[in-house]
């Protein structure tokens, strides 16, 4: 079983949580996904000889039919038993990106 979840995302893709919350499925654009493939085999080399890396484990990507949806499938990084002090939502542009403060106070996903 899975359900959505409210993320805020600026990007206007869904992410779909699993229900024991071990995985995170997003939506992803055609481009982006292309982007993941073809970075694939360096992301997949790395994870093969850094066992211990703290980058998120993804697990493929998909494309369902008929609405020709791209799905990226990955770990939940925050499914862990280790404590989490701070998270930050990390981005590749600063443009748009500011938030209220009452922003800063909600959990994120």
């Amino acid at each position: 079983e899975i359900h959505t979840s409210e993320t805020g995302s600026k990007s206007g893709q869904t992410f779909l949580i699993s229900r024991d919350g071990r995985y995170f499925m997003k939506t992803t654009t055609r481009a982006e996904a292309r982007f993941f493939i073809k970075r694939l085999p360096d992301y997949y080399r790395h994870m093969r000889d850094n066992r211990n890396s703290l980058l998120c484990r993804f697990f493929g990507v998909h494309r369902i039919k008929p609405g020709k949806m791209h799905l990226l499938i990955m770990s939940n990084i925050f499914d862990t038993e280790r404590v989490i002090h701070q998270r930050f939502d990390l981005k590749g542009s600063r443009i748009g990106r500011m938030v209220t403060e009452a922003e800063r106070e909600k959990p994120t996903v």
